[in-house]
């Protein structure tokens, strides 16, 4: 009696498992709409955007879980796992073609020929068996199906695991671990390099500095940061930007950054560096865009994924001044987003260099 209730107890437990996988594909949902997921498969010149992403995933999941065929899978067994992984295994395929296309078409194909010969096989039981016998029958070859297609799908899945979702390029890899060591090391031979000026710059004696002493402080800055992103000086200009909230720009039209007088007079010394730092990183960004070579291999690689966003969007460019333009989409967009990630993060390391240094 003690060991079937043991087994009622350890059935009970495996049944309510099974059941609860289903919030496996809602979790990937909800991660796809945090993380704004898109699609961009280069072989093929498509690209598909978070939203477009979001809604077709979100469709073919609810589509899913109400196809017939989960009455076969629905048993509180491994079946049940199965069916509701097979979708979020079909996603990470999708993504992988970004990083090969090929691989993706050999898995597709290899999981066709395989549900072509379930179906077939069906069709020929459908005649030879009962009702009752074909139901478990194609009970049985539905899941095996569902089996062999999540573990086709999750070779691209532990693949791109395995590459930290990095470059698949050996060259791009180089050149991002090079690019990383000097990072780190070019900053801070910059800032060495220019201590005292960085040192002058410390709220305290921001706050006595005139217009004058702060355009000049902003034409060293600019300097500074250009000499940092490897990219040639940009003229810097004190001058209106076409809008009250605007406090700085980069015209790439002119190559110039044009700072407004009004801001640059009332901002504080570590909202300065942001401005400047957003700025500058702007112009390394269609510094890039101008000079890559958008028909070699190497742009078509995982790395450069942020540089094609920036193209993209440089041709969709939202103002933030047009009407019906949000100041969130104006933000969120690929060209804002990560001139103001590199702001932050280089604002930080300005702020933390005059903190250690300008108490000597």
């Amino acid at each position: 009696m003690e060991e079937q209730k043991r087994r009622r107890e350890r059935k009970s437990a495996a049944y309510w498992l099974s059941k609860s996988s289903i919030l496996y594909p809602i979790c990937i949902l909800y991660v796809m709409y945090v993380k704004q997921v898109e699609v961009y498969i280069t072989e093929c010149s498509v690209h598909i955007s978070s939203g477009t992403m979001l809604f077709a995933y979100a469709l073919c999941l609810i589509l899913w879980l109400a196809s017939p065929i989960r009455s076969y899978c629905a048993d509180g067994t491994a079946n049940e796992v199965l069916f509701y992984a097979f979708p979020p295994s079909i996603l990470m395929l999708f993504l992988f073609a970004q990083y090969s296309l090929k691989i993706v078409l050999f898995f597709a194909v290899l999981d066709g020929i395989f549900l072509v010969t379930v179906l077939r096989d069906l069709h020929r039981k459908k005649r030879k068996y009962s009702p009752k016998k074909f139901w478990r029958l194609k009970k049985s070859d539905l899941n095996a199906f569902l089996f062999v297609s999540v573990c086709v799908s999750m070779v691209p899945t532990c693949m791109m695991i395995y590459w930290k979702l990095e470059s698949p390029s050996g060259v791009a890899e180089l050149y991002e671990r090079k690019k990383d060591y000097n990072l780190v090391q070019n900053q801070e031979n910059i800032f060495q390099e220019n201590k005292e000026f960085l040192l002058s710059l410390k709220e305290s004696e921001w706050r006595q500095k005139t217009l004058e002493e702060r355009t000049i402080a902003a034409q060293k800055m600019v300097r500074l940061e250009t000499e940092r992103l490897g990219i040639p000086e940009i003229p810097l200009y004190v001058k209106e930007t076409g809008s009250s909230n605007c406090v700085a720009l980069y015209n790439n039209e002119e190559n110039e950054i044009w700072y407004a007088p009004e801001h640059l007079t009332s901002q504080t010394a570590e909202e300065f560096f942001t401005g400047i730092c957003e700025e500058c990183y702007h112009g390394m960004e269609y510094y890039l865009l101008e000079r890559m070579d958008w028909n070699s291999e190497m742009a078509n690689t995982a790395y450069f994924e942020e540089m094609r966003k920036w193209k993209l969007n440089d041709n969709r460019y939202i103002s933030g001044r047009d009407e019906g333009d949000s100041f969130e989409a104006y933000q969120s967009q690929p060209l804002e987003a990560s001139a103001k990630k590199y702001a932050s993060s280089e604002t930080e390391a300005l702020i933390h260099f005059i903190a250690v240094y300008g108490d000597e």
